[in-house]
């Protein structure tokens, strides 16, 4: 399945008072071609750059697509994590398969990201670039685990909280 704007299989944030904090003063960084839905950090002149495993605190999630220019770059509306707001995000092993958020996380524990083609998911076998801590796994109509796990921002990697 190919990743589209707001594929609802990347991360979402669940504010914590209900009520969204959004910022759309930042352009986009020259070159990027992140899609809105993806998890993304300001970069030190204040554009926006789509986040990787292990490099830089997260900001937020994109709410518009990138263009993949190098001039006329536009303004990116962002959906910050707030350091008392929730992440759902996708688990994976670390070797692209996902798997349920229960069968290698545990609460209290923080893990990197991973992303691959515009997905980004919680990588169940890094803790040593952790991004988000480990709260519990999301569970369906029949109380079996998914691949979606309840998460919070680890303070020094929520750039939010952490500058």
């Amino acid at each position: 399945m190919a990743i589209t704007s707001n594929d609802p299989r990347n991360p979402r944030i669940i504010p914590t008072n209900g009520v969204p904090q959004i910022t759309d003063k930042h352009t986009e960084t020259n070159s990027q071609s992140f899609k809105a839905g993806e998890l993304v950090y300001f970069d030190a002149s204040g554009g926006v750059l789509v986040a990787a495993a292990g490099t830089t605190p997260v900001a937020g999630v994109a709410m518009k697509d990138a263009t993949n220019v190098t001039s006329g770059n536009i303004a990116i509306p962002v959906q910050l994590i707030r350091p008392d707001d929730e992440v759902l995000i996708q688990v994976e092993d670390g070797s692209g398969n996902l798997e349920a958020a229960n069968t290698t996380c545990l609460p209290g524990i923080a893990y990197d990201i991973v992303v691959s083609s515009n997905h980004h998911r919680l990588n169940s076998s890094d803790t040593t670039g952790g991004i988000f801590i480990f709260v519990e796994e999301i569970l369906d109509a029949n109380g079996d685990a998914t691949y979606w796990a309840r998460c919070r921002p680890l303070y020094s990697e929520n750039q939010i909280s952490a500058q």
